[in-house]
């Protein structure tokens, strides 16, 4: 159910970033249709298991907002905290130097 759909999603997005190293047209397609399930599945698949962990432990209804809550800022700061960094990044390597820093640099 929904600890499988976060499997899922994990491989489905790692095979769509590994398309975009090819030069085939299908290849390309095909990414971006797996990207795009992957997204749908993000969307829904984690909160949707750890709602139903949560309520299968007994645990309290406002224990879950809370935790939602600190989840959702803690997206907020490192959203901050990767900007700032891709922004030093491009200040001492140009333009360009956030994707040279990038998981598939060693590949370039």
């Amino acid at each position: 159910g929904r600890k499988a759909g976060c499997l899922v999603f994990a491989v489905m997005y790692s095979l769509s970033a590994l398309s975009t190293r090819s030069s085939s047209l299908t290849t390309l397609v095909a990414g971006r249709v797996l990207g795009g399930t992957a997204t749908s599945l993000l969307f829904s698949a984690p909160e949707a298991w750890f709602v139903g962990e949560h309520q299968s432990k007994g645990y309290s209804g406002s224990l879950l907002g809370g935790a939602f809550e600190l989840a959702y800022f803690g997206d907020g700061i490192m959203a901050i905290l990767a900007g700032k960094i891709a922004g030093l990044v491009a200040r001492r390597k140009g333009d360009k130097g956030a994707w040279l820093c990038g998981p598939s640099s060693p590949f370039e």
